[in-house]
């Protein structure tokens, strides 16, 4: 198993990450919500611990579209399996932002700045996944070397796989891998963390995701005058 430390220069974090998740429906950035991002950015990067892993693990393909690694048998449904199925290997992976930036955001909406504290939230969501694209880098570069391709992240929760899945996910590797654990109704600790697979071998592709894909549970558009 492969773990690493990620530094915050790494993730190449600025306001335009932020852009998408805070126009309004006319496509622009009310100058409240920008100021308080511009104050944010330079405090965020004292609350993160970013640390990411995985572990390469040999796959097999069940007739019933299941994905079988090791002793557990995965249902990741028909879209996350089509896109699989040609991997001859599997990364399986987990990445965290840490537990500091949920802790500030819980803090400030205590204190009655909830705006504050979705802004955090939200920065926290944007950094795992910022993350995460660093350890998938590095994942492609190992399959690279030795002529193989790679496929795009999956996780439990994406496209009808379903997130109790985790529990299997997470058998694969010894407690708290990376800082992260598991609750009983399968939700991670510390909540800005991320698993998946990623699907490698000579006849995977990379493919755009199928269905909704960003880094907060929910979109918020910002309304004009708000």
């Amino acid at each position: 198993m492969k773990t690493f430390s990620f530094t915050f220069s790494n993730l190449q974090f600025s306001f335009k990450d932020f852009i998408p998740f805070i126009r309004d429906e006319n496509g622009n950035v009310n100058e409240t919500i920008a100021g308080i991002v511009d104050e944010l950015i330079p405090q965020i990067q004292g609350y993160c611990d970013l640390r990411g892993g995985y572990e390469v693990f040999e796959v097999s393909f069940n007739e019933n579209k299941t994905i079988l690694i090791l002793s557990q048998t995965f249902n990741t449904g028909k879209i996350v399996f089509q896109q699989l199925k040609e991997s001859e290997q599997i990364a399986v992976f987990i990445c965290t932002a840490g537990q500091g930036i949920s802790n500030w955001s819980k803090y400030e909406n205590q204190n009655g700045d909830p705006l504050k504290a979705y802004l955090i939230d939200l920065a926290g969501s944007i950094i795992v996944e910022k993350t995460v694209d660093c350890l998938h880098e590095l994942i492609k570069k190992e399959a690279f070397e030795i002529g193989l391709n790679i496929t795009n992240r999956y996780s439990p929760g994406y496209c009808n796989w379903d997130v109790s899945e985790q529990q299997k996910l997470f058998s694969l590797f010894p407690a708290e891998f990376c800082g992260v654990s598991l609750s009983e109704s399968s939700l991670m600790h510390p909540i800005k963390s991320v698993s998946g697979f990623i699907g490698i071998g000579s006849q995977v592709k990379w493919t755009p995701y199928m269905c909704k894909h960003v880094p907060s549970k929910e979109l918020y558009v910002w309304k004009t005058g708000t």
